[in-house]
């Protein structure tokens, strides 16, 4: 075999092997594989086979300038990637697997309780909310209540209002999202390093559902403060509900910067439940309030 050829089919392979090595790093376990991936393209910058690829395409072949050059466009495409890789995966394994509970727990339990109990009107109502959102959906009903609603007027009120209940919030370490199966280990461990933040909700089929990114934990939040004005019904009548995720601090400033720009009533602030903040993890903020849609 000539010489030329057999240098094209030696870099040809070589990369290939570089690629795969990338492939799996990135898919599966970057922080470990990428000291690997690096010193594979470095070691196929400088291998022979290199040179011989090069004179084929009738290039200069200069080791270091070839070097710095794959080194440098390797890493800005890998970080490149790592921003637009943060990409949650849809679904709602992140909240309680809500239709599911209703089907199968909620509706067999109501038809037993109104065969033991046939003088009682008995309603269940699929909120498609979870966390602080179901909250301040219960918190507002039993407000219709106390003003004087029927309950055939309260259920058809909770109907009619579960899918204007808006839930918005961002999670602060992807490394949480990576171990639920959220996010794949590159895109977590690059959009860590770049300090990219997923914006998420919960959509009208109560699924957790990723709208945006942003770069650094004073945009997400500012991110999340924004939507009450894109989205927000009259918000100055409202009072709405804040949950995190041990960062109160951060959530008291939130409700400042809510009730300062908005002149929101009032902002009442608690915990994210143990089931749902141990997904997202620390320092997880979301915002509920109502609004025009979800």
């Amino acid at each position: 075999m000539p010489t030329g050829k057999r240098a094209f089919l030696q870099g040809v392979a070589f990369w290939g092997v570089v690629l795969g090595l990338c492939y799996l790093g990135l898919r599966y376990a970057l922080p470990c594989f990428l000291p690997l991936v690096l010193g594979a393209i470095m070691a196929a910058a400088l291998h022979p086979a290199a040179a011989g690829l090069c004179r084929r395409l009738g290039w200069r072949y200069r080791p270091c300038a070839v070097l710095v050059a794959v080194a440098a466009l390797t890493l800005l495409g890998l970080m490149l990637w790592g921003i637009g890789g943060v990409v949650v995966r849809q679904g709602s394994a992140l909240l309680p697997q809500i239709p599911a509970f209703y089907r199968e727990t909620l509706l067999p339990l109501a038809e037993e309780l109104r065969e033991k109990y046939p003088e009682r009107t008995i309603y269940v109502v699929d909120t498609l909310c979870a966390s602080r959102g179901e909250g301040l959906l219960v918190w507002y009903a039993c407000k219709k209540r106390d003003e004087g609603m029927t309950l055939d007027e309260l259920h058809k009120w909770v109907e009619d209002t579960k899918l204007h209940l808006c839930h918005w919030f961002t999670v602060d370490d992807l490394n949480y999202l990576k171990m639920g199966g959220r996010l794949s280990a590159g895109a977590a461990f690059f959009g860590s390093m770049l300090s990219i933040k997923p914006v998420m909700h919960t959509s009208d089929e109560g699924k957790l559902v990723p709208v945006s990114k942003v770069r650094g934990r004073k945009a997400s939040l500012k991110a999340l403060i924004d939507k009450i004005a894109e989205l927000g019904i009259e918000p100055s009548e409202q009072v709405m509900f804040i949950c995190h995720a041990d960062c109160e601090v951060e959530a008291r400033a939130v409700a400042e910067e809510m009730k300062a720009r908005y002149g929101v009533k009032e902002v009442y602030i608690n915990y994210i439940g143990p089931v749902i903040g141990s997904h997202t993890g620390p320092n997880t903020m979301g915002i509920f309030f109502v609004g025009t849609k979800r």
